[in-house]
């Protein structure tokens, strides 16, 4: 160095520094910096720098890792805590309308303490254009529970006013929540599939929800799944077996994606419609199959599926019966009466109840017993009375006619024949609502030696099979079976 004080001052200085290079060790001639005597360090101790760097990697990494958690906690506790104020929100203001009317009862409803469930719902309609004006999703929330509830009741125009004034709200002050804006397209359909004439505005809608799903990426929620179910279920009324199908195995496909093929409570009502989408397709052997996949879910968890399960075992008779097995189709109708029992104890399940008497009726009186087909029936007559004046009542009376030819009345069939066409004119339409009906009536008629008349009614049975399943359906083949038999 020139700076002669940066030389060694003697030659065992040099030998000195020469014998630390070669041990690794720091030598004087260098400034002496911590990074450089790190260098050093890390030169003579190789396993234990890496050792150390790992763990200081480790520590790093599981740093940004616990920040990171800690942000996604942060968040999820921000949303937990949202929605806690919004589900309290919801129950204070449907609390304070159903626990105070003396207070809240609008002077427009002057109800007092006799009030409807219907009247209540006016009650809470007006209160809510009143109120929570500063919480939307509270807002949007109610207007969707109201608008199911006036489903409930068979008020789909009223259901589906309140879904449109969601769906407006959402538009002006949530566009950016994805959730809101699919979910309460999708109350729209299901609001416009309970009216009328309305099936194919409710599958429009259904395709407005499924593409504002896709588009913000929502295909693999649970509430795709509802959609895709809903809108099979309008393709099946319509007679659309082929859309029906396609709809129900992709939804089935993507709950087996979402939780794997492990049973869930959701094959009971999934397998079940999945079922009678293959059943109009005239694909009997899958839709017993998915039948017993839907018993599958109902009987692993009875709890959430007690109605649902009613629906299948009937469902699953009918199909036996259709196939010619009247003694396992009458077992399920016996255990789907048991299953419906409590429920009607308690104020609920009463169609599900009565079809499945009547389901036990017809298959006594289609093996020729007509005197347990009539016990079963009674079961209706003492429990369900007032039910019978209601439009599901129809397969009651087709019931009480197929009794009453086997017990050899035709004039009693005549009337209860003519009492379940006459119930049954405002029903859905489905195969069963049309031709079931018109095929006893035609049967009545023929029994009562008035085949000119019965002709119509063969006609319109025979018309509503074909359009709806096919002219080589088994259930087209059975009615027109059953009408030659009676001729």
């Amino acid at each position: 160095a020139p700076d002669t004080d940066r030389r060694y001052g003697t030659a065992g200085a040099l030998a000195d520094d020469l014998t630390r290079w070669q041990r690794g060790e720091p030598v004087h001639a260098r400034p002496d910096s911590s990074l450089y005597r790190a260098r050093r360090w890390v030169g003579r101790n190789r396993a234990t720098a890496t050792a150390l760097s790992a763990m200081m990697l480790a520590i790093v990494g599981g740093l940004v890792a616990s920040l990171w958690q800690a942000s996604v906690a942060r968040e999820q506790s921000r949303q937990v805590a949202e929605q806690l104020q919004r589900t309290e929100a919801v129950s204070e203001f449907l609390g304070d309308i159903l626990l105070s009317p003396s207070a809240n009862w609008d002077s427009k409803i002057q109800t007092g303490t006799n009030a409807t469930i219907a009247d209540v719902l006016d009650v809470a309609e007006l209160r809510l254009d009143q109120t929570l004006l500063d919480q939307p999703q509270v807002r949007i929330e109610l207007l969707m529970r109201l608008s199911e509830a006036r489903l409930w009741l068979d008020q789909p125009d009223r259901g589906e006013a309140l879904a449109r004034k969601a769906v407006a709200l959402v538009d002006r002050e949530l566009p950016d929540h994805a959730q809101l804006r699919v979910e309460t397209r999708y109350r729209i359909g299901g609001a416009l599939s309970d009216k009328p004439g309305q099936a194919q505005a409710a599958i429009a809608q259904y395709i407005d929800a499924m593409d504002e799903a896709r588009r913000l990426g929502l295909e693999d929620s649970f509430l795709y799944l509802y959609i895709l179910n809903d809108r099979a279920m309008v393709h099946m009324q319509e007679g659309e077996a082929d859309d029906a199908l396609s709809l129900m195995s992709e939804a089935i496909a993507r709950l087996h994606e979402s939780v794997g093929d492990s049973v869930q409570p959701s094959w009971c009502v999934g397998y079940n419609n999945l079922a009678f989408a293959q059943f109009l397709s005239g694909d009997l052997e899958g839709a017993e199959a998915s039948f017993a996949r839907a018993l599958d879910g109902c009987e692993a968890f009875p709890a959430q599926n007690t109605l649902s399960m009613s629906s299948v075992l009937n469902n699953y008779a009918n199909l036996h019966a259709l196939q010619g097995d009247s003694g396992r189709a009458l077992a399920m109708h016996e255990r789907a009466l048991k299953v419906s029992r409590p429920l009607m104890e308690r104020g609920g399940g009463e169609e599900d109840f009565a079809l499945s008497a009547s389901g036990m009726a017809l298959r006594h009186c289609e093996a020729g017993r007509p005197l347990d087909g009539q016990r079963a029936l009674t079961v209706v007559d003492r429990e369900l009375g007032a039910f019978l004046d209601r439009t599901e009542a129809w397969i009651y009376f087709v019931a009480h006619a197929e009794c009453d030819l086997a017990a050899g009345d035709a004039g009693k069939a005549l009337l209860h024949a003519r009492r379940a066409v006459a119930l049954g004119q405002d029903a859905r339409r489905t195969p069963d609502h049309v031709s079931r009906r018109q095929i006893m009536l035609a049967r009545a008629l023929i029994a009562n030696g008035q085949a000119d008349a019965a002709h119509e009614s063969a006609l319109l049975a025979l018309e509503a099979y074909t359009g709806w399943l096919g002219p080589e359906h088994a259930a087209t083949r059975q009615a027109h079976v059953a009408l030659e038999a009676a001729l």
